[in-house]
């Protein structure tokens, strides 16, 4: 899957995006948000695997997206996605990290749901997304 905004392309992971990931994944401050025990040095990896797992199961009931700046450098920002989609039930479960470079950027973090709510009830046709957040991140679970 891939959304396009004015600043952003919200995309699949790939194989390529493995090294801004982790940088951003094995980060203290993001770290810092996270229980003890909730984010394990393998973790990381881990997600990327679950990640590609979710992306090939029919029906796909989790688009876990990388959220990349446009232009030439297409930095890595964050991770965000729908998750628990249930087409029957037409609802959903939204997230949303930044990576640390990029905290405090809340126009940004705007655009991102923005795209994610239109995306699940224009094109998946759901009728309520729920926002959800990490343990500790007071920003992120005002903004969902």
């Amino acid at each position: 899957m891939q959304i396009v905004t004015a600043r952003l392309v919200l995309r699949d992971f790939s194989a390529d995006d493995v090294p801004a990931f982790l940088a951003y994944q094995s980060d203290p401050r993001y770290r810092a948000l996270h229980a003890d025990g909730e984010a394990a040095p393998s973790d990381p990896r881990d997600l990327l695997e679950r990640f590609a797992r979710w992306r090939n199961e029919t029906p796909r009931r989790t688009y876990q997206l990388g959220v990349f700046e446009r232009g030439a450098a297409s930095a890595l920002v964050g991770s965000a996605g729908l998750r628990e989609v249930d087409i029957d039930r037409a609802t959903a479960q939204l997230g949303i990290e930044l990576a640390p470079d990029h905290w405090g950027r809340y126009r940004l973090a705007i655009e991102i749901v923005q795209a994610l709510l239109e995306t699940g009830f224009l094109d998946l046709g759901l009728r309520e997304i729920r926002g959800v957040s990490a343990s500790g991140n007071a920003r992120v679970s005002r903004l969902a």
